[in-house]
């Protein structure tokens, strides 16, 4: 049996995390991508937690293979045994929950594959793509039936949502930054700490707690070290909801947060193209997010940057339940439409 240690050059890392082993896997959709052959292939890993499970997701071939809740403590991960060994797989795992701000001890940590097989090298992805957004994003809702309404790291999945599509389809390298609840300004219970610009320069400090921070994740994030060529963002759902009992601050404070956003994001990113979607439960904020992209572009002159209106409830002929997926988020079939709506800005803004 062979070790390979999640640092190794021949895996690509997915997700903004460090290289390093253990690999703390912080942000929905991080982990690993691997191909290698062999007849067995098992992953070590370390999770802790207080109130949320970790979950995880592996894809093998691109087919959804295991998805399952971690144990405190080491759990040694059986993909698969007794396969063809001279047959060549790509192998994902992939975080299926969050971050955890309200939990300091929520924790997921590769710690290495073992497998009788080697490691080759994996095809050059085609763009690379950050995706910034709130329970959208962060695929609450993609799992459990729909009248499941618990909040509970069991309702999270990447299984088909629109992030895993957009990255299947255009052969995309994509890192998440999301937060159910949180918004461009504010949550969706006006805390004006929850809102991710504030926390976009840290590798992710949404998180809290010493061993956290002693992982990685409060440091200062390595722009150089990857640099998308797209950053799509969706953010508003949460700030309509947390601004809508506060006409003192009214939609102002959220264009202001999002036009600053924008600043931040083109200064560390100087060349991607920057999309700023707006859709479902945006609502009153969808006209003002639209308005405040055209003046960033007037004030800027930024060829690189549009607005998105995403597809909603409204736009399909069939019963709204059946777009639906647990408490209330949208399914499988609103995220085929927003990966194809964003699939096709994509593509639009790249000439393609």
């Amino acid at each position: 049996m062979h070790t390979y240690l999640p640092d190794n050059p021949g895996i690509r890392v997915l997700g903004r995390t460090p290289r390093q082993t253990p690999m703390p896997l912080f942000w929905t959709g991080s982990g690993v991508e691997l191909c290698v052959d062999g007849s067995e292939l098992t992953l070590v890993l370390t999770s802790d937690y207080s109130y949320f499970e970790q979950w995880i997701r592996v894809e093998v071939d691109d087919y959804s293979l295991i998805r399952m809740p971690l144990q405190k403590g080491e759990n040694r991960v059986t993909v698969y045994r007794g396969l063809s060994p001279q047959e060549k797989r790509r192998v994902q795992l992939f975080k299926e929950v969050q971050a955890m701000p309200n939990d300091p001890n929520a924790m997921l940590l590769l710690q290495r594959i073992e497998t009788d097989g080697s490691l080759y090298k994996l095809p050059e992805k085609t763009l690379r793509i950050e995706m910034i957004g709130d329970s959208l994003t962060s695929g609450e809702g993609l799992a459990g039936a729909k009248n499941l309404n618990d909040w509970q790291s069991c309702v999270f999945s990447t299984y088909l949502s629109y992030t895993q599509l957009v990255a299947r389809e255009l052969n995309a390298d994509v890192h998440i930054l999301a937060q159910s609840g949180w918004g461009a300004y504010c949550s969706w219970d006006h805390m004006t700490s929850c809102a991710l610009p504030q926390y976009y320069d840290e590798v992710c400090g949404v998180l809290s707690g010493e061993r956290n921070a002693a992982l990685g994740a409060n440091r200062p994030n390595d722009f150089d070290a990857w640099q998308p060529d797209v950053v799509y963002v969706n953010l508003g759902s949460n700030d309509s909801s947390g601004l809508k009992d506060h006409p003192e601050e009214g939609p102002e404070a959220f264009a202001k947060a999002m036009l600053e956003f924008l600043m931040l994001l083109r200064l560390r990113n100087p060349q991607a193209d920057l999309i700023w979607a707006c859709g479902l439960g945006t609502n009153w904020l969808k006209e003002i997010a639209e308005h405040t992209m055209d003046a960033y572009i007037q004030e800027t002159g930024d060829a690189k940057a549009a607005f998105l209106t995403l597809p909603g409830y409204e736009d399909y002929d069939c019963d709204e339940k059946n777009l639906m997926g647990s408490r209330n988020h949208p399914g499988i079939q609103l995220n085929r439409a927003q990966a194809d709506a964003i699939e096709k800005k994509i593509k639009e803004m790249r000439g393609e």
